[in-house]
């Protein structure tokens, strides 16, 4: 395990915090497809979409941060598979069933598991 200097490790923070309000985000979204009183689905998908976005630039830090944590950083790449997921909203935003069908069967399951397995990597410097 490698010292991370305090700025890094406030970045590990918020990178985990960063996952957590996604994972929440894609929650309420899911929920929002069969609970019409939840009308602002399709804003906090946008919202999830552009922290995704972010996760993504964050990424390239962490990978650097970690270069001498290989598993840490094959993790960071795995992420290439959600992103790949997100892909296949493309064309269907306005479409609301293929729409549901891809964030419940194809994001939510991509990014639940990649999430896991990097705060698993994580997890000793988040208590540090």
């Amino acid at each position: 395990m490698i010292k991370l200097a305090e700025p890094n490790v406030e970045l590990v923070h918020r990178y985990v915090e960063l996952l957590q309000s996604i994972e929440e985000g894609l929650k309420y979204v899911e929920v929002s497809f069969d609970d019409y009183g939840k009308t602002e689905g399709d804003l906090v998908l946008g919202d999830v979409l552009d922290a995704l976005a972010q996760v993504q630039s964050a990424n390239a830090q962490l990978q650097v941060i970690f270069a001498e944590e290989q598993s840490i950083v094959e993790t960071i790449q795995q992420y290439g598979a959600v992103i790949d997921q997100c892909f296949k909203l493309e064309g269907k935003m306005e479409l609301p069933h293929e729409k549901q069908e891809v964030v419940k069967q194809s994001i939510i399951p991509a990014f639940l598991a990649w999430k896991q397995s990097v705060e698993s990597g994580l997890k000793s410097y988040i208590i540090q």
